[in-house]
């Protein structure tokens, strides 16, 4: 009886963990973005090999595809041999971002922002818009704002940033 009644307590005990663990770790297809009213940053123009998205404010990277939008708080992350190419909807920017990176999208009142957590990313500002930063590391402390056409950015994982402005 006391078998029994311990086998279904922790039968019970695990189902109750396996749909908490359900609820939170959810795909983003079922569960959709937190506000279906935000407004899309940036479009993925091509992805090769293995590219993933973090949305804000969740936990689990999510594999994506060409095509698809990136919104305020994104984090984009490369694999080894991976690599993305995203364009800004506001003004046509244009972002290559490089195998092991990490980089964060996001847009405040005055300027669209581009935090490189790590790894490498190349910035064609074909109009100029002189509203785009970039800032390097985890802490956000170093922040560059992009004048000019091109620039090619670097962060080592110390958060060391090596801009290049061509």
């Amino acid at each position: 009886m006391i078998k029994n009644f311990r086998f279904l307590f922790f039968l019970l005990l695990s189902l109750i963990g396996l749909g908490f663990t359900h609820l939170f770790l959810k795909p983003t297809e079922i569960v959709g973005r937190k506000n279906e009213t935000q407004v899309p940053l940036a479009k993925l123009l091509s992805v090769e090999k293995n590219v993933k998205r973090q949305q804000e404010g969740r936990v689990m990277w999510e594999g994506i595809k060409s095509g698809e939008m990136l919104y305020q708080g994104d984090r984009i992350k490369t694999d080894n041999q991976s690599s993305a190419q995203i364009e800004f909807i506001k003004n046509q920017t244009q972002l290559s971002v490089e195998p092991n990176s990490i980089v964060i999208i996001t847009l405040n009142e005055k300027n669209t922002q581009l935090r490189v957590l790590e790894g490498s990313l190349f910035v064609n500002n074909k109009n100029i818009d002189p509203n785009i930063s970039i800032v390097s590391g985890a802490d956000g402390k170093k922040e560059l704002k992009l004048s000019a056409t091109e620039a090619s950015i670097s962060v080592n994982k110390n958060g060391e940033a090596k801009i290049d402005v061509i």
